[in-house]
């Protein structure tokens, strides 16, 4: 027993050792990757295990026996609980002698006694290995021998590929990764980020980030090597921030960077135009040793460019230029852009001139960002004088080109010149080749233009020129259609818009309903203009039943509010034309929307218990001379109820029997009710006796509240005496009038 107790308090310490071990299996000539409390762990996990390695391998050897005994067919079990197969008194013994052993394993420690030698661990390990018999079956739990496990030339043949595998050829190489017991140095790690990164049928990017993390955890201390590989990953894929993380997270473990590192920064945090950021990785990158080259500027002119900053944009090129580094063609084009961004277009022919004498000959970029920048001072001239000079270069160009002459001529507000560029660009274009009949893809921005140039001109023509900018801009829409091009809310609304200009309402409605279709996001302010205005126009020519038709489509639509002045309109037109049956129900249809919205609010005054605000709606009714209705009149008397201002509620049903309409059942019971939460329940049962008298027959809900409340205040007789006259008027009693009676 004192064995089969040392297998239980020595199986942990062995299974410890093991582990240890079997890191070191793992893991191959990764020992020294292992930090040094690791290491030292694992050798005080050795050394603790080996004076119990007898007694363990004791309790193995009889686990062993009784595992062989057990696996004979003729052997049968015995049934012996945990706590009867030994006696009490031999188990108190071993235990006694356990802790004895441990006592003095103690007290070696305690006066410095130095533990076994690495010989004396090695001969008790090998006479444990000798006095191991069972062994074997332990070994079959070890997660190796089910885990499937790829060769090193297996996993980079997989990363290789570039195809897309199936799962389950890809799953165990993406799996060992990730567990870190394939490669063996950082140099295959380096490499297998690299090529994970491109695979983008293995996961490219996020499985890239995910071994570069487990690395950590495998015993592995990344470097420059492999984060600059991720990030270049990320980098190719627009995950600017990611970068930015990476690059942070290096900084935050001291990881020295390499000017792969910072270049990748440098592109990412500038993607995402943060300027500030960007010098700062260009400042650690200076003071970590590392020159910038002409890349690294260039990233940084990039969000120069984009910030326009071009003072900072100077400043670089003068430090370039000191570190005798002639700029090139990528980094000027990023300083006239940012020139341009920031209107100095006299900057723009300095740089392109400087360009010229440095040996750097401008490309097509060059002279774009330079007719931007006339655009955005609207100089023409200019512009064109840089187009010529564009042309002289023979430089080919292309659509880019067209649209920036147009932008200028518009920018100058020269709508007309800006339709010669575009007729001349579609000319030039089918005379190249690059366009058969029908319009084509790359087109689609010089039709952007050329409908905006169509809309500035029908803000700016007389009257009698209307008609020539929406006929042009409804033949570009067509041919945009037709050539069968994806049409923006842009372009529709440049159409609309001319449209409008010429007071063609049908065809600006037949145009808002068609983008409708398209679910392209209209205002609806927007739309009721449209209609307001082609029932003006339809109207004004005399075509009533196409104004009133106009009408009616407009209140079939969802979400459309119709304004008060719309209903006038119409009401009018028709009683002016004769037309009184329709102008009557239009007329009540408004009172009746009217009464509605005026009811509601008066209810949300009343859940808000602001029962003034309540009564000065119906003072807002009658000073717009509106016909007042029962509902809304109700409405308002019940906002008196639970203040209790029961003679405005008397004063309200009053002026209804006087001026109408005439008071109902809810008129009353709203009384009595606003009297009985005053506590006033003798005016309450008077009033009961008025409305009866008035000729309304009192409801189960008018003598159930008046029931509960006399029965409430101990008038149990003058309750009963209610609840006696409303079963003789056959009123069903409601819960309210049946639970006071049955108190009373």
């Amino acid at each position: 027993m004192a064995a089969t107790m040392g297998l239980g308090a020595s199986c942990f310490l062995l299974l410890g050792s093991s582990e240890s071990s079997g890191c070191a299996h793992l893991r191959g000539s990764r020992a020294a990757a292992v930090p040094p409390c690791t290491a030292a762990s694992a050798t005080e996990r050795l050394d603790f295990g080996a004076p119990l390695l007898a007694g363990a391998a004791a309790g193995l050897a009889a686990l062993a026996g009784l595992r062989r005994r057990s696996s004979h067919p003729g052997y049968q079990r015995p049934f012996l609980s945990a706590r009867s197969a030994v006696p009490a008194e031999v188990r108190d013994d071993a235990t006694a002698a356990l802790e004895r052993d441990l006592e003095s394993w103690g007290d070696d420690l305690e006066q410095g006694e130095d533990l076994e030698t690495e010989d004396d661990v090695d001969d008790s390990e090998s006479r444990g290995e000798q006095m191991r018999p069972g062994t074997d079956d332990l070994e079959d739990t070890d997660w190796q021998k089910w885990v499937e496990k790829p060769s090193i030339d297996r996993v980079f043949e997989v990363l290789g590929s570039g195809q897309r595998l199936p799962k389950e050829e890809l799953e165990p190489v993406l799996s060992a990764l990730r567990r870190g017991d394939v490669l063996e140095s950082k140099e295959q790690y380096a490499e297998a980020l690299g090529m994970l990164g491109k695979n983008k049928a293995a996961g490219g990017w996020r499985e890239a980030k995910t071994v570069l993390s487990c690395m950590w955890y495998n015993g592995f201390m990344p470097d420059a090597r492999h984060y600059s590989s991720v990030m270049y990953s990320l980098l190719r894929n627009y995950r600017w921030e990611k970068v930015t993380q990476l690059y942070e997270e290096m900084s935050e473990h001291d990881i020295k960077k390499d000017w792969k590192c910072y270049n990748y920064a440098i592109g990412a945090y500038g993607r995402r135009g943060d300027l500030l950021a960007t010098l700062q990785v260009l400042k650690e990158m200076k003071a970590d040793g590392l020159y910038p080259t002409k890349r690294t500027y260039t990233g940084i002119m990039w969000v120069i460019a984009q910030e326009a900053e071009w003072m900072r944009g100077l400043e670089i090129f003068e430090e370039m230029l000191e570190q005798d580094m002639v700029p090139d063609r990528q980094a000027f084009n990023y300083l006239v852009l940012a020139f341009g961004n920031d209107s100095q277009f006299a900057r723009v022919k300095q740089t392109i001139d400087q360009m010229m004498k440095m040996g750097v000959r401008p490309d097509l970029d060059t002279y774009i960002f330079g007719m931007r920048a006339a655009e955005r001072v609207g100089a023409i001239d200019e512009g064109l004088h840089l187009y010529h000079r564009l042309k002289q270069s023979k430089i080919p160009m292309n659509e880019r080109v067209d649209e920036a002459l147009m932008r200028i001529a518009l920018a100058a507000n020269d709508p007309d010149r800006a339709l010669l560029f575009f007729d001349a660009a579609l000319e030039r274009r089918s005379k190249q080749g690059k366009r058969k009949e029908r319009a084509v893809t790359a087109e689609l921005a010089l039709y952007k233009t050329a409908l905006q140039a169509c809309e500035q001109g029908a803000a700016a023509e007389q009257e009698s020129g209307y008609a020539v900018y929406q006929d042009r801009a409804l033949r570009l829409l067509l041919e945009v259609q037709e050539a069968e091009l994806p049409v923006d809310s842009t372009m529709y609304f440049h159409v609309v818009s001319c449209c409008e200009y010429s007071r063609s309402w049908p065809r600006v409605i037949a145009l808002l309903t068609e983008m409708e279709e398209k679910r392209i996001n209209i205002s609806q302010e927007r739309y009721r203009s449209a209609y307001r205005n082609a029932i003006r126009a339809a109207e004004e020519y005399g075509n009533i039943d196409e104004a009133f038709s106009l009408f009616e489509t407009m209140r079939k639509k969802k979400n459309m509010q119709l304004d008060p002045d719309l209903y006038d309109r119409v009401v009018n037109m028709l009683e002016k034309n004769n037309q009184l049956a329709r102008a009557q129900a239009l007329e009540e249809e408004r009172l009746e929307k009217d009464m509605k919205q005026y009811c509601q609010e008066i209810m949300d005054f009343r859940s808000m218990n602001e029962w003034e605000k309540a009564i000065n709606v119906l003072e807002k009714i009658r000073e717009q001379g509106l016909p007042r209705t029962l509902k809304v009149v109700n409405t308002a008397i019940s906002a008196l109820q639970q203040p209790g201002e029961w003679q405005l509620a008397l004063a309200a049903v009053e002026d209804l029997r006087q001026q109408g309409p005439v008071p109902d059942v809810c008129s009353f019971t709203a009384v009595i009710c606003s009297m009985i939460t005053a506590n006033e329940l003798q005016r309450a049962v008077e009033q009961l006796a008025v409305m009866k008298d008035y000729g309304v027959r009192p409801s189960e809900i008018t003598y159930g509240r008046l029931i509960f409340a006399l029965e409430a205040a101990d008038q149990a007789e003058l309750a009963l005496h209610l609840w006696d006259e409303m079963r003789l008027s056959q009123i069903e009693p409601d819960r309210v009038g049946y639970n006071a009676a049955i108190s009373a």
